[in-house]
């Protein structure tokens, strides 16, 4: 199977035929000098934003926890890179090199599974920060005086006042996926959601002196709405690799329903809110500024939706397929219009630090002891302790939930 899938590799990349040989002294070298200076090589995944922000802010913030010392080259995927703005940042941070030069020596040592120490750029789960360090460290991007100049005044250009309060706003659809890959990718289609589902908490948010920023690379329809404090940036093809970047770091908070972009929100610190989160221990609730509402989970068998308690003792927990909930006889149920304008009207009133909801707090406090911190499912750690909080109105309104 492993030989297969390297014969695979070296048919699309033919340099390969020429360059594996070339690095195996190179290789040798690395593996001598390590006990003196270590060098490590690794891959940046640079086709997908949630990816090359997360997957890489995380790295290196495990790297800095443990304290651990090493020179890392790094290259970029064969493909299109995400965002230029993003890379060129990310260039300023680390050592990014050709990729024929480092290709041959990592895919060496990903074949060969003792030289793992040589790898770097893996992170302990992913995106997934189950040290909860987003919280304990700054983020490492930074954008210099002249990128935030240069964002003021584009500011103006997409009808966003240069002194305005704004959030971000994104919804996945398929279209993304589909602009990159030339079909349509229905995988994770189940995390699919309607725009249109939002005019009713962007309404609100822009009534609370907000406005809205429509996010995305790709996307189906515009949203309907006639409100020009909602600007749909998206897909009035407003939006620029620059502008994404800059508009992440300088939001108030980022409206999401767990797709790429939020996580260049995430990367500079800001408060995500999420809608529609499945499955469901794929909750964010790993930083203190994160506030979530997941889909329910209805079972075609029992004819009834399923506790947080039935949930987690099944293996539907962490489907990540449309297939494996439909074999599973599990229809998920998304947020609705109203359950997600009173999520955003809590993120909007925590973010004015005007909160406040002692019966919410009861529940959260109720969620927490059965969802349990730290859990290990399937031997994997998928989050750390519990910092986020679910949505105080969608806890009040399912308390059977909490069962």
């Amino acid at each position: 199977m492993i030989n297969k899938k390297i014969i695979g590799i070296i048919r699309n990349e033919l340099d390969l035929i020429f360059t594996l040989p070339i690095s195996i002294p190179f290789l040798f070298l690395l593996i001598v000098i390590y006990p003196f200076f270590k060098i490590k090589v690794g891959f940046l995944r640079s086709d997908r934003i949630g990816h090359f922000t997360l997957d890489t802010e995380l790295y290196l913030l495990e790297k800095k926890n443990k304290k651990i010392k090493s020179l890392d080259l790094f290259y970029l995927g064969r493909k299109h890179v995400c965002n230029k703005t993003l890379e060129r940042l990310w260039r300023k941070e680390l050592i990014i090199l050709p990729r024929f030069i480092l290709r041959p020596l990592c895919l060496q040592i990903r074949f060969f599974k003792f030289l793992n120490f040589l790898r770097c750029g893996n992170t302990l789960c992913g995106q997934r920060d189950v040290l909860n360090l987003l919280d304990q460290y700054p983020a490492t991007i930074r954008l210099s005086d002249d990128d935030l100049i240069r964002g003021d005044n584009e500011k103006l250009k997409i009808g966003l006042p240069k002194k305005a309060k704004f959030v971000c706003l994104i919804v996945r659809d398929s279209s993304y996926l589909k602009k990159i890959y030339g079909k349509k990718i229905s995988i994770h289609d189940y995390r699919d959601t309607d725009i249109n589902d939002f005019v009713s908490a962007c309404e609100k948010l822009t009534q609370l002196g907000y406005y809205v920023i429509r996010m995305g690379a790709k996307v189906k329809k515009p949203i309907d709405t006639n409100n020009e404090m909602i600007i749909d940036y998206a897909f009035k093809n407003l939006r620029t690799d620059f502008m994404d970047i800059y508009l992440a770091s300088k939001c108030e908070f980022c409206i999401t329903t767990g797709t790429g972009f939020d996580g260049t929100t995430l990367m500079f610190r800001k408060p995500n809110i999420y809608v529609n989160i499945a499955p469901l221990f794929f909750l964010r609730i790993e930083c203190s500024n994160l506030l979530s509402i997941p889909c329910h989970y209805y079972s075609k068998k029992l004819s009834r939706n399923l506790t947080i308690s039935e949930i987690i003792s099944s293996n539907s927990a962490i489907y990540l397929e449309t297939k494996s909930f439909f074999d599973d006889g599990i229809e998920l149920i998304k947020n609705s219009a109203e359950d997600i304008k009173q999520l955003c009207i809590e993120a909007a009133k925590r973010n004015s630090k005007e909160w406040v909801d002692d019966k919410g707090d009861k529940l959260h406090e109720r969620f927490i002891k059965i969802f349990q911190s730290k859990k290990v499912f399937r031997a994997v750690v998928y989050h750390g302790e519990i910092k986020g909080r679910i949505g105080s109105d969608f806890l009040k309104k399912n308390q059977w939930w909490l069962n």
